[in-house]
Order: structure tokens, then C-alpha cells, then sequence
């Protein structure tokens, strides 16, 4: 059974729940910065240990995992520690914020045999692995554009929370990076150039002070072009909209639940009543009855322990490499206001 260890009990309780229920694993111990809260934490379970400082479950040599749900800023000095004491590492999103650290973090993986996966649920949904599949089968024809929309819908947490406090964060790093890693996964693509424009005009007056909107397009070799935008100010509940057009049909996922379009019948004035009256059927598109979302967020889990356990290809933990790569050249588009070129990011 392989040991895990979680560090930052905010979202990490959901990782402790399930490591706790895994088949191949055991939670072995649990770490926060307030110790009372691991107290009671750990107070569900038997024979967890706990601390209130992340470098102990560095240090145990019983410890095979390490789940980082810790504040974004911490995660590189806290990979880099775990890596170098030979654990594979589960770590919430952005594996890290800066190229130095992507450059150390990579270093370090590059010459072992472990293994790293962030945890970006929406790839594991039920609806989204549908729709993988109908795109690998060729259902949509070829794909030429899709368009993710990240609506956080929770300003106060980057206006009064810890995030306000980072010097380098991004709304692009801190959650836009879930709709693009939809895209990276659903299209087995990666982009070539990027450019980026933001703004902070609904924050502009508060203690954040950083693009609270953020909108990048991605070019890929296959001619495919992708729009993103992380917009952390939008008065909307949390949701992520997303739009994929291919040659045969057309995917979309917004307020009013997902569907297929297949056919250019536009609606008539039956068929919008039809959609304002229940609010959701469009009877020119087709249905798609499968959830958004996961059911636990740390279902992600799961593909770290295989990879383990199998001794699996590097290509998982390369793919999350690729994609924060991707992620900061996006960023640095935006800092410089230039289309940036995205290097080949290759073991």
C-alpha cells in the first residue's frame, strides 16, 4: 500500500477523504499550518500523524505521496523538497508560478523515476471524457476553434484572501489554466504561439493588484485556434462555458447545459419560447445528459496511483510540464503585450 501525506487542509481534506478510501493507498499523515486544524482533521481517521510543518512529511522516509494543497506560492519550494526526498507528488494548480521554478522542479524530476500530476478535475468528468472520445473518433470532423471561458465568481477571495498577497499571480495561472488544460486533453494538441490582453478594472480600487481579466488566443500547428478567458470579476456564479467547433458539429457547454448542434437550422420564434420556458432544451440541438463535473476533486488521484503502481510511461507527468509551460508563456504575452512563441517542451 502506497503512504500519502497531505500538506494544506483547506481543499487537501477532500485529498485526505480520498486516500483514506483507495484501494492502494493509506493516509499516513497530515500537515497545516494550524495545528488545530490537522487535529481535527486527522480526528476522523486512525493512526494519522500530524504536524504544522510541511518539511516532517518531507523528511519521512514512510511517506510515498505527497498531496500539496498548500497556497500557490508555496508549491515550488515544497515540490523541489519532495522530489529531492524521492516522493511522488499529487499538487493543486499551478505546479508554479515563475520559469525559474519550472525550470528547478523539471531539473530534479527529469533524473528520477518519480511521478507529478495537478489536479485539474474537469479532464475527468463524465462529460468531458464523452466528448474526448466523440473528438478522437472524429464525431465533430476536424476541429478549428474552441473557446473556454473561465467564470471564477468569487472576487472577494482574490480581493480580501491570500492570492492578493502573491507578487507574481495570475488569474491565467490561478484558473483559466482549467479550461486550458480541457483543451490541451480533449484535442491531444498543444500551441505554438500565444498572445494576451487583460485588464483590472473591477478590482482596480481594492488591495489585488494584478489583471483581474484576462483573454489569451492560441495558435496550433494544425492551423486551430483556441480562445481563453479567466475572468475572476464577473458577477456569475462559478462556471466554465465552453464552445468546440469542428467541420461536422458543434459542442457547447453554458448555462444552459451541454449539447451537440448538428445541422445550420436556425431557431424560430416557437423554438425560443421552447429554450425561455425551460430553460435549458434547445430542440434544434442534441441533448448530452453527462455531469460537467466530477465527483470528487481528487479523482486525479487515481491516475498518480497507476502511473506508480504500473511504473507507467513519463508522459503524464510531462503533459503537466507542457501544459504550465504553456501557461506561463501566456502570462508573459501578457506582460509584454507581444504573440510569444511556446517553446517545445520536451523530457
Amino acid at each position: 500500500m502506497l503512504k500519502a501525506a497531505v500538506i494544506g487542509l483547506g481543499v487537501g481534506e477532500q485529498h485526505a477523504r480520498y486516500y483514506d478510501a483507495h484501494d492502494g493507498c493509506t493516509l499516513h499523515s497530515l500537515c497545516d499550518l494550524n495545528i488545530d486544524k490537522a487535529r481535527d482533521v486527522a480526528g476522523g481517521y486512525d493512526n494519522v500523524t500530524i504536524t504544522d510543518n510541511w518539511r516532517d512529511i518531507c523528511a519521512d522516509n514512510d511517506v510515498d505521496i505527497v498531496s500539496l494543497a498548500s497556497f500557490d506560492h508555496h508549491h515550488a519550494v515544497q515540490m523541489v523538497a519532495a522530489l529531492n526526498a524521492g516522493k511522488h507528488i499529487f499538487v493543486e494548480k499551478p505546479l508554479c508560478l515563475s520559469r525559474a521554478e519550472l525550470k528547478e522542479i523539471h531539473g530534479i524530476w527529469r533524473n528520477s523515476d518519480l511521478h507529478i500530476v495537478s489536479n485539474l478535475p474537469l479532464r475527468t468528468a463524465p462529460l468531458f471524457r464523452w466528448l474526448k472520445a466523440e473528438i478522437a473518433k472524429g464525431a465533430l470532423g476536424d476541429i478549428y476553434a474552441i473557446d473556454g471561458e473561465y467564470l471564477y465568481g468569487r472576487v472577494e477571495k482574490i480581493t480580501k484572501g491570500w492570492r492578493k498577497d502573491i507578487k507574481e499571480y495570475s488569474v491565467i495561472e490561478g484558473g483559466g489554466i482549467h479550461m486550458l488544460d480541457l483543451i490541451l486533453c480533449l484535442t491531444g494538441q498543444y500551441p505554438v504561439r500565444v498572445a494576451s490582453v487583460g485588464n483590472q478594472i473591477v478590482t482596480k480600487d481594492t488591495d489585488f493588484h494584478h489583471d483581474d481579466y484576462a483573454a489569451s488566443t492560441f495558435q496550433f500547428e494544425s492551423g486551430m485556434i483556441a480562445r481563453l478567458t479567466s475572468n475572476f470579476g464577473c458577477v456569475h456564479p462559478h462556471q466554465h462555458i465552453l464552445k468546440v467547433f469542428g467541420t461536422k458539429a458543434t459542442f457547447i457547454l453554458d448555462d444552459f447545459g451541454p449539447r451537440l448542434q448538428k445541422n445550420y437550422d436556425p431557431l424560430n420564434f416557437d423554438d425560443y419560447q421552447k429554450v425561455s420556458d425551460k430553460h435549458k432544451e434547445n430542440p434544434k440541438a442534441e441533448e448530452i445528459l453527462l455531469a460537467p463535473k466530477p465527483k470528487s476533486k481528487a479523482e486525479l488521484i487515481d491516475d498518480l496511483v497507476d502511473a506508480i503502481k504500473n511504473k507507467d510511461d513519463r508522459g503524464l507527468t510531462l503533459h503537466e510540464f507542457r501544459l504550465i509551460n504553456v501557461c506561463l508563456t501566456a502570462v508573459e504575452a501578457l506582460k509584454s503585450g507581444q504573440t510569444e512563441t511556446i517553446g517545445i517542451f520536451d523530457e
